[in-house]
């Protein structure tokens, strides 16, 4: 840290933990934290002259999904059990006290009440347990669907659903029910210690303040744009004309960077410390000005942040993205406040532009270049025609006339040399406009099915100019882009059902995965593989040996990774990542000679989950550019998954139980050179729960929940458009719906086909949606502007 933020900060300390920490929590004087994979927890004694770092082992036989402290006890719970840890003074280790617990849903969060005698715990069916930590019963039992913050507000308590739903409780009984004045789901709630107020942050960085009048009463007090302040007040400090600024924004914009990740009333005084994964910032609750605001160096994922009685000082435990370090600070209220400086120094986070370790399996890729042999022709008689140096009589078929008796007769044309057509799916890309009008427009419907079966994935090259579709028949099609072009050809090499398929960024590659336990690439203009990968480690010599053996199931998903240099796959639990090479026969077009072509494949990293029946990965999905190393993944047990390649396949980011029932779609914008460098951190998915869900990869909760769509059942299509405006997800009510990213509501309703939509797709140079359902159509959409061109 500067010298700058030695004046803010009055103690400071960096932990390494084995594991991301994804639960923090803060009181005064303590602060606990996951990330021991023991089921364990990180305890930190900042009262004055004890600084000590505690690692306590705990009895969690599940992993912990939610911490609180209070003044002299912390909890840390999960699915089986409460661990309560006693903080008495003179104690110098603490040993967990287990509170068993009746199999239930996830507990989603806890928080004790003011002097810790009472914990709420809520879990993901939405029911809210009151448990005293000295006896451990179950006090009262309240049902919030879809709560995610909660908080005591004195004899009462708050509760918000991720639907935008307030309620306000007695023990008992619910007194008072509203709605939040903001789409996106709330991740915090602060209640003033001295008063009934309370702040509600939303993960697009809007603070709404209330305060409860009476059990049945509750006041809306204002509501702030966080972004915006700080806009404004930076703005400010660079000498920036407020006219000159966008004030034009609309307030409905989505913007991640501000997603508020912790904040806490200043003891008795009206200010509220906010704490962002960028900044610092302390809002006057009366007036709802900005008194100050310090932007942090590192991005942070998880905080846990608490004041002080009187107010003086913060006590925070902070973890950055992608690290695997716990920050712990205490810092004073006014000299943060006085301070000259614009940006703090604190911890370490993960950034996409760090050097490849040394050692990472990134940096092996021999195989993903081709190998071109270039023999030099034999001098044997075995390589001359089979007749030489005599002149052979015509047969009739070809112009047996010397030379000299044609050199003089009339030229005829000169022949014209064909050029060469590009491959499919290559040419010029052009720029998606980020501003065009919303794609709702029919184009084009395919009447007669194009596959036999439902269509399981539609995929756009680069261009725009070529799709490609596969399907439960066995066969993946290659389709030209446009109205009025219908035909398409027929990739072979597949025995079962084809369930994804994707371009490389050239757009000369494809790739395919099959529940024939295999995954093949292809080399256009050719039809069959060029490459299959079959076997687990590699078809090096000796790919016989113990421990290769054949791909153990159906390969769910396959795409190209780190600029084509890879292929990363998933099969069952495990996701593996392939460098590969085509070899120099793979333009050969004798039949003969295709068996024997040397391609090569071996694995060079692979992730797996623990061998259980619900935790085999659904879907996998990746930005193919070496600016990205992550792998996102879903799984069967509703857990999303980070994981860093370049380190042999690590999960550095994870959100346990993110939908109600197994996540069957990961989807990324498609236009990533035209897109804001934040947009690059979103991510969509969805499930058979009826949700859609938009993520910031910096946090752990979701930004935007979608709710409208028919999903019970089947898999529905989903995608993001390349201007990352607009989500589109399949419905089995036969629609597709478009939704705003901004404001989380339904845009358009889309209808074109008899059955469910199964996969859709935007086209990444034009505005266009392609959808394709369960009975084998295809249809197409597009927008307003564009449909009379």
């Amino acid at each position: 840290m500067s010298s700058e933020d030695d004046a803010i900060w009055t103690d400071a300390w960096q932990i390494s933990v084995p594991t991301p920490s994804a639960c923090l929590a803060a009181s005064e004087y303590w602060a606990i934290g996951t990330g021991i994979p023991t089921g364990g927890v990180i305890i930190v004694d900042m009262r004055p002259g004890a600084a000590r770092i505690h690692q306590c082992r705990g009895d969690h036989a599940s992993a912990i999904t939610a911490v609180a402290v209070a003044d002299s006890i912390a909890a840390s719970c999960s699915r089986d059990a409460i661990v309560f840890w006693d903080l008495r003074p003179g104690l110098t280790s603490f040993v967990g006290r287990v509170l068993p617990l009746d199999p239930f849903d996830s507990v989603v969060s806890c928080v004790f009440c003011r002097g810790g005698s009472v914990l709420a715990i809520v879990d993901e069916s939405g029911a809210i347990r009151f448990v005293s930590s000295q006896s451990g019963m179950v006090l009262s039992t309240l049902r919030h669907r879809h709560c995610c913050a909660m908080a005591f507000a004195g004899e009462q308590f708050v509760s918000v659903g991720s639907d935008g739903s307030l309620n306000i409780w007695t023990k008992t009984d619910l007194t008072y029910q509203t709605m939040l004045p903001s789409a996106s789901p709330a991740n915090s709630v602060a209640v003033h210690p001295d008063t009934t107020r309370f702040a509600i942050a939303t993960t697009d960085g809007h603070i709404s303040l209330f305060d409860i009048i009476s059990d049945a009463e509750c006041r809306y007090l204002g509501r702030v744009n966080l972004f915006r302040m700080i806009e404004e007040s930076r703005d400010t400090l660079e000498g920036v004309c407020p006219d000159d600024a966008a004030a034009d924004d609309d307030d409905d914009a989505l913007v991640m960077s501000m997603t508020v990740i912790g904040m806490t009333w200043l003891g008795p005084s009206s200010s509220l410390v906010i704490i962002t994964t960028t900044a610092i910032c302390v809002l006057n609750g009366d007036s709802l000005d900005l008194l100050a605001v310090k932007e942090l160096a590192a991005i942070q994922s998880t905080c846990g942040i608490a004041a002080s009685s009187d107010g003086s000082t913060i006590t925070s435990l902070m973890a950055g993205a992608f690290s695997n370090t716990l920050v712990a600070t205490q810092f004073h209220v006014r000299r943060f406040m006085r301070s000259s400086a614009t940006t703090v120094t604190l911890g370490e986070s993960y950034g996409i532009d760090d050097d490849l370790p040394e050692g990472s399996p990134l940096l092996n890729s021999t195989f993903s270049s081709r190998v071109k042999t270039t023999k030099k022709p034999s001098k044997s008689s075995l390589n001359h025609p089979i007749l030489f140096h005599a002149r052979v009589r015509s047969t009739g078929y070809g112009d047996t006339r010397q030379p000299r008796q044609v050199m003089f007769s009339r030229p005829g044309p000169k022949p014209v040399k064909k050029q060469a057509r590009p491959a499919a799916g290559t040419g010029p890309s052009r720029n998606y406009p980020i501003d065009c009008e919303l794609i709702c427009t029919p184009e084009n419907r395919w009447e007669t099915p194009v596959h036999s079966g439902p269509v399981n994935a539609v995929s756009f090259s680069s261009s725009g100019n070529s799709f490609l579709t596969c399907s439960t028949d066995g066969s993946t099609r290659l389709h030209k882009s446009g109205p009025s072009k219908r035909h398409s050809l027929i990739l072979t090499g597949h025995t079962g059902s084809v369930k994804t398929c994707n371009w490389s960024s050239s757009s000369t590659l494809l790739v395919t995965a099959s529940a024939d336990r295999s995954v093949a690439i292809y080399e256009l203009p050719r039809l069959d593989p060029v490459c299959r990968i079959t076997h687990t480690h590699s078809n090096l010599a000796g790919s016989t040996a113990r421990g290769n053996s054949p791909l153990s199931g159906e390969v769910s998903d396959a795409s190209f990774f780190y600029g084509d240099a890879f292929i990363a796959m998933c099969c069952r639990n495990e996701v593996a990542l392939y460098k590969y090479r085509l070899g120099s026969a793979s333009g050969i077009h004798n039949d003969l000679a295709r068996p024997f072509q040397d391609y090569r494949f071996a694995r060079v990293a692979c992730f797996k989950r623990d061998i259980e029946s619900n935790s085999a990965i659904t879907r996998i999905c990746a930005r193919n550019s070496k600016a990205s190393r992550l792998v996102l993944a879903g799984t069967r047990n509703r857990e999303i998954l980070a994981i860093d390649m370049a380190v042999g396949g690590t999960a550095v980011w994870s959100a346990g139980h993110a939908h109600g029932r197994p996540v069957h779609s990961i989807s990324i914008a498609s236009n990533a050179g035209n897109i804001a460098a934040s947009d690059h951190n979103l991510f969509c998915t969805a499930a058979a729960d009826s949700t859609a869900k938009l993520w910031d990869i910096r946090v752990s909760r979701p930004v935007r929940r979608f709710f409208g769509h028919t999903n019970r059942q089947k898999q529905v299509g989903l995608a993001i458009s390349p201007c990352v405006r607009w989500v589109a997800v399949g419905s089995e009510d036969n629609l597709t719906f478009i939704y705003d990213v901004g404001s989380g509501r339904y845009l358009a309703r889309l209808k074109s086909h008899r059955d469910a939509v199964s996969a859709l797709a935007f086209n990444p140079s034009s505005p266009q949606l392609i959808t394709a359902a369960y009975d084998g159509t295809l249809a197409t959409f597009t927008s307003s502007a564009s449909a009379y061109r």
